[in-house]
């Protein structure tokens, strides 16, 4: 149980910053004026593993539709 708690707790942590930098970046840029949100993220702005979770909730604050691309640096 406390395996799975760490693990939640280290997305979550990661969810927030990875929100946080979203954003940060939705306010500099002055991004609301537009109808869909689109960011093309360097490796390790956020965590590709969680983009998912993380561009719906930026979906549900701001009702617009998110696509988080993250760049790859080596293809598996």
């Amino acid at each position: 149980m406390r395996v799975v708690t760490n693990v939640k707790n280290r997305q979550t942590k990661a969810q927030d910053s990875g929100l946080a930098t979203i954003e940060n970046m939705i306010e500099e840029r002055n991004l609301l004026s537009h109808k869909v949100l689109l960011f093309l993220l360097e490796p390790g702005q956020v965590d590709r593993n969680i983009a998912g979770l993380i561009a719906n909730k930026i979906m549900a604050k701001y009702q617009r539709p998110v696509c988080l691309l993250t760049k790859v640096t080596e293809f598996s």
